[in-house]
């Protein structure tokens, strides 16, 4: 009697993605391994290419993103997490972590950028972090872009697409999956070596000695030329400005909303105020504040109760650069 698949079953796209990277993982010690490799690699490469060019706007510079994005998803294949697509692991390293990045901060993605992407993202997430709606965004863009005819033909794809896949097929290739064929070849070349002459051992000798007395001359040469330069350069590190300290920071909880005060610091041209868990886990962090103020709805600290409790940090700015903090503050007081 035929049975319907159980979810996780061999139909579930999910599980056989997971079988793929399963497959692949290992591949630096199974060479067995790189074409299930390769063929992971193979399904974003456009995508990822497109995308550092549309970012970058140089195709060199975007072949090169591309083949460090691949380098680095080869090596890092036991990481990524089973509730999330591949597609989805690999576009949140090079958004966020490559020459190629969007211009927005980790941390105003909050903790798990991918709950804001997929078909039926979390809209309480969208709410809580805003500046992910540009992020979810930037991924329609990013699996879109090999569809636009514009963008293929003013990257030259067509060029770019043979040099990445001869990279892929070159760098992740089969070699060294016969060594064990290879014991013959070296006992050949060892057989060879026990049959050079005395006279050209001697002068190989000789010769390895220069080189190392040349090369000890050229270190005695550069530590003396370092003593000379302490000597005549006073060792003075810069100084650091100290952080001025925030004070008069208090929390006020309203029916509506949280309600955080601090005094002015003179000559700052901004605030930014961060709330977390006790176990310094993110919640909120809100920036470019004008005012000594920051008013935050009820509905966007999840989980937190008008008795808190909770951590947060008052940081003021001038242009770019922090002059002043709070420091980690408690609410309550302890």
């Amino acid at each position: 009697m035929m049975m319907d698949p159980l979810p996780g079953s061999h139909d579930d796209p999910r599980s056989v993605e997971r079988r793929r990277i399963l497959a692949a993982r290992g591949w630096e010690h199974d060479r067995q391994r790189v074409h299930a490799l390769r063929e992971l690699l193979s399904e974003p490469l456009p995508h990822i290419f497109l995308w550092s060019y549309s970012q970058l706007r140089n195709r060199d510079r975007a072949i090169q993103n591309t083949r460090d994005a691949l380098v680095w998803m080869s090596r890092h294949l036991g990481e990524v997490p089973e509730e999330h697509p591949v597609d989805r692991w690999i576009f949140e390293h090079i958004a966020l972590e490559s020459p190629a990045q969007l211009a927005v901060r980790r941390s105003e993605l909050g903790p798990e950028p991918a709950l804001a992407l997929g078909d039926q993202p979390n809209e309480q997430y969208l709410e809580s972090y805003p500046t992910s709606q540009k992020y979810r965004s930037a991924y329609a863009e990013y699996r879109a872009a090999p569809q636009d005819p514009a963008l293929l033909a003013r990257s030259g794809w067509a060029l770019a697409e043979a040099d990445l896949r001869h990279f892929v097929e070159g760098h992740f290739s089969e070699e060294g999956a016969g060594a064990a064929a290879r014991p013959p070849l070296r006992q050949r070349q060892r057989y060879r070596l026990r049959r050079v002459p005395v006279l050209q051992w001697v002068q190989l000798l000789l010769f390895a000695l220069a080189i190392g007395w040349i090369a000890l001359l050229w270190h005695e040469n550069a530590q003396l030329k370092q003593q000379l330069l302490s000597a005549a350069v006073p060792n003075a590190a810069p100084r650091v400005p100290a952080l001025a300290q925030v004070r008069g920071h208090q929390v006020t909880h309203t029916t509506q909303a949280w309600i955080i005060g601090w005094d002015a610091i003179a000559g700052a041209d901004g605030y930014t105020v961060s709330i977390m868990t006790e176990k310094m886990d993110t919640l909120l962090v809100r920036d470019k504040l004008s005012t000594a103020r920051c008013m935050i709805p009820v509905n966007q600290l999840i989980g937190v109760t008008p008795d808190g409790p909770f951590l947060y940090k008052i940081d003021a700015y001038r242009h770019g650069h922090v002059i002043a903090t709070s420091g980690y503050v408690a609410y309550p007081p302890i």
